[in-house]
């Protein structure tokens, strides 16, 4: 395990995490950078040259605040990232916002209950904000039976961004971005926008709901395929666009 914890005051950040390898295999371990002060947490930032990056076992990826000082990011850039039973997540319960997370990859595969998320569980009028979820495949991402998902008690939630080759949610998989602030007028306790992309085939069987109080973007070159379990799976307040998009 590694950890970077802060629990002082100040008005630098404390250190990022760097961990670069040619093939990581996190089984059951945890990676964690957190700050209960007015420091920022350190950001996280994992890079494999050449194969994969592996979360399982119950291991995780995590940034987390419980001070004013924000969460740090999470990035992970590698060919192929495999989540099974594996998290990776931003947090914040008080006035701090929550980190962002990147993933900048060849192909995602979450399985067993993997879960990558950001959220803000603090319910004072100032808490943080959630982060937002940008997954950026140039092959294929494929859930089964995970989630992704934003949200926030009392402040606004994240974006949700996946742009793969491909598209596969099956088996309960949970797309969700999600507030429970009361809707102002400057859109500070608005929920994220979920935009899913993809350059060929969006195919969905069996999966969990995808929602928003805001808006769904779905984008497929070729084919949108849905069996879904009743009419409220795929549900926005806002705008929701689903197309099949011609190549320029």
């Amino acid at each position: 395990s590694v950890k970077n914890v802060n629990t002082g005051d100040g008005t630098a950040g404390i250190g990022d995490i760097k961990l670069t390898s040619s093939t990581m295999d996190m089984t059951g371990g945890t990676v964690t950078a957190a700050t209960s002060g007015t420091r920022n947490a350190g950001t996280i930032t994992l890079t494999t040259t050449g194969n994969t990056v592996y979360v399982g076992g119950g291991g995780s990826l995590t940034s987390s605040t419980t001070g004013a000082g924000d969460a740090g990011q999470v990035i992970v850039t590698t060919p192929t990232l495999s989540l099974d039973n594996g998290t990776i997540t931003t947090s914040t319960s008080s006035t701090g916002n929550a980190g962002g997370i990147t993933a900048t990859v060849g192909t995602v595969n979450l399985t067993n209950g993997s879960n990558v998320s950001s959220n803000s569980t603090g319910t004072l009028s100032d808490a943080g904000d959630a982060g937002s979820v940008t997954i950026d495949a140039s092959g294929s991402f494929t859930s089964n039976g995970s989630k992704v998902s934003t949200s926030a008690e009392n402040a606004k939630g994240g974006d949700i961004l996946i742009d793969a080759q491909n598209v596969q949610l099956s088996n309960g998989t949970l797309i969700s971005a999600s507030s429970n602030a009361p809707l102002l007028p400057d859109g500070a306790g608005d929920a994220g926008n979920i935009s899913i992309t993809s350059d060929s085939n969006i195919f969905m069987q069996n999966s969990g709901p995808i929602n928003t109080y805001k808006n769904i973007k779905m984008a497929a070159m070729k084919a949108i395929s849905r069996t879904l379990r009743n009419a409220r799976d795929l549900e926005a307040l806002g705008l929701l666009f689903v197309a099949l998009t011609s190549p320029q």
